[in-house]
């Protein structure tokens, strides 16, 4: 199995990134946008969400928990593009003064997807960064 861990400075309040960071059904997109094509809640299951990447990647995520105190989300992929055997990540805001930092980490095995998933990481985490640069704050 293999760790990686992702941080960056956000320019808006906590609560305000954590608005969007933690709707688990339209959030990557919402976070994303350019990245992300679509993140759909499933109508069955509301644990369970399709991301599609602009790349063609799609992606079925289980929401494992959401901790509105904590801001803090944690989910693993179960299916798609990519399968892994295991997967289980999670992305946390903190409060930074007037600004936050989002802390995205995930272990995954095998450990010949971690390049892989660590590339996709750490070009979202740009983008999420930017378009977030964007929001108002609350």
């Amino acid at each position: 199995m293999t760790a990686i861990r992702l941080e960056v400075q956000l320019d808006l309040d906590a609560d305000s990134a954590w608005e969007v960071i933690g709707d688990f059904a339209a959030g990557p997109a919402r976070m994303a946008p350019g990245f992300v094509a679509k993140s759909l809640r499933d109508k069955d299951s509301p644990d369970l969400r399709e991301v599609t990447f602009t790349n063609g990647l799609v992606v079925r995520e289980r929401l494992v928990t959401r901790d509105d105190e904590r801001r803090r989300i944690d989910y693993g992929v179960i299916g798609g593009t990519v399968t892994p055997e295991h997967d289980d990540a999670a992305l946390q805001v903190f409060p930074d003064g007037e600004r936050s930092r989002l802390v995205w980490t995930r272990d995954v095995r095998p450990a010949e997807l971690a390049d892989q998933f660590r590339a996709a990481m750490e070009e979202g985490i740009q983008v999420i960064a930017r378009t977030l640069r964007a929001q108002p704050s609350s």
